[in-house]
């Protein structure tokens, strides 16, 4: 920054010279910069099928997976009853009368 507090212009060389030097530090054409690649989830993933498939406590055969679609589809009905009834409040209302 200047004295200002804006930011300094850099000249066409000085822009010329950082990009050089940051060729300088790239990988080399055909390597990874990332050679074991992406880490594995497969763990994480693992515990939650484990998780989701067991039984809910105090309920007979109703495992944590249906018992999340339940509520999911639960909330959503709760949120189209609830969309319908903003439309309802909403569509009386006339503009420009």
């Amino acid at each position: 920054m200047n004295k200002s507090g804006g930011r300094t212009r850099r000249t066409p060389d000085q822009v010329v010279r950082l990009v050089k030097l940051g060729k300088r530090y790239q990988w080399p054409k055909g390597v990874s910069g990332n050679p074991s690649g992406r880490p594995a989830t497969q763990t994480l993933v693992k515990a939650c099928r484990e998780v989701l498939n067991q039984e809910v406590p105090g309920t007979e055969g109703l495992t944590f997976a249906e018992a999340n679609a339940r509520g999911l589809a639960q909330a959503g009905i709760m949120i189209g009853q609830l969309c319908r009834q903003t439309v309802d409040v909403v569509r009386p209302i006339t503009f420009g009368d």
